[in-house]
């Protein structure tokens, strides 16, 4: 069962809008840049500083990413 929370409850049409690219784009992006594998803070300001996305939506992703690739279950 998928986990709800303020994190998954955002719609991915929203993702889009605010960021440029759907949660599976940034989902790959991430598999792409070591993503399980690197700190979290590395990627989020990765994110930011590379991608243009701002803190918020750079943590944001990553959140969504953790919880889909199911690294975080709480």
């Amino acid at each position: 069962m998928d986990p709800v929370n303020q994190y998954t409850r955002i719609p991915d049409s929203q993702v889009l809008e605010k960021t440029g690219k759907t949660s599976t784009e940034w989902y790959d992006l991430l598999d792409g840049l070591g993503g399980p594998t690197r700190r979290g803070v590395e990627l989020v300001d990765l994110l930011a500083s590379e991608h243009g996305l701002s803190k918020y939506w750079a943590r944001t992703v990553y959140i969504r990413y953790q919880w889909a690739s199911g690294q975080r279950t709480e």
